[in-house]
């Protein structure tokens, strides 16, 4: 076998099968096997930090999550259309802007047919700007639908599990779409 630093030929040694018994190569060679064990390691600790802060997200932690991935989902999928709320297309922020807001209907907060591609401007300053909202939502899904999201919603608490699942499933739909 040749040396992974001097290219001789040589006998490989029990824990050292790279580098020849030369001080310089075999100098190396522990460096090598140093840096492997670090950074199987570091690997390890991540890995372990990783389940450790997962072990410690909250429900509520877990729909900040899903809401974030929800709205990129929305946004992305919209990215084509003007704003809901004024038909501005050349604002420099959207927003993924809830019809019936989260606070007064938690039920249609993961709707899509509740949210879409909405400006800054109407979202925040204008809080939703909802009576154009209502207006260009009738073209866009009909009356039928939007008289569904005006009526009463049933329930629909997720299970930690559930987000999960949905979070991974709006991440794909994302990967879809680009």
């Amino acid at each position: 076998m040749k040396c992974k630093n001097c290219k001789q030929v040589f006998k490989p040694r029990k824990f050292n099968w790279k580098y020849c018994e030369n001080d310089v190569c075999n100098n190396i060679g522990v460096q090598d096997l140093i840096k492997k064990v670090r950074a199987k390691k570091a690997k390890d600790n991540r890995t372990k930090t990783k389940k450790e802060k997962e072990a410690l997200l909250t429900h509520r932690d877990y729909l900040k999550l899903f809401q974030t991935v929800f709205n990129t989902y929305i946004r992305t999928r919209d990215k084509d259309l003007p704003c809901v709320s004024c038909g501005k297309n050349n604002e420099k922020q959207f927003h993924a802007g809830h019809y019936r807001s989260v606070g007064s209907c938690p039920e249609l907060r993961f709707e899509e047919l509740n949210v879409w591609r909405q400006c800054a401007t109407c979202n925040t300053y204008l809080h939703g700007n909802l009576i154009e909202y209502r207006k260009e939502l009738i073209k866009r899904i009909g009356v039928d639908k939007v008289e569904w999201l005006e009526g009463p919603q049933p329930s629909n608490k997720l299970l930690i599990s559930e987000i999960k699942s949905k979070i991974v499933e709006y991440k794909l739909k994302i990967k879809s779409l680009l």
